[in-house]
């Protein structure tokens, strides 16, 4: 007999990352959480970021990779 998959179970497993992820937005120093909400909830390019925080597209693409690399970090440890 053919198992089925339990969507329900796929979306819960989904709801639970993003939830994490937002809850430790809130554990990343201002400046990595304000850059990952432009990037990924506002939808700015790393030039608006840019000219919007007086700082270089190098600073935005470096502070990117930190925060998201914590991320990583975190969510290997769930």
């Amino acid at each position: 007999m053919e198992e089925i998959a339990d969507p329900a179970g796929d979306f819960s497993e989904e709801l639970v990352t993003k939830l994490f992820v937002l809850s430790y937005l809130d554990k990343l120093p201002p400046r990595e959480r304000q850059i990952l909400w432009m990037l990924y909830y506002e939808d700015l390019d790393p030039v608006e970021i840019a000219n919007l925080l007086s700082i270089s597209q190098g600073a935005v693409r470096t502070t990117k990779v930190r925060a998201l690399t914590r991320l990583r970090e975190a969510l290997r440890k769930m």
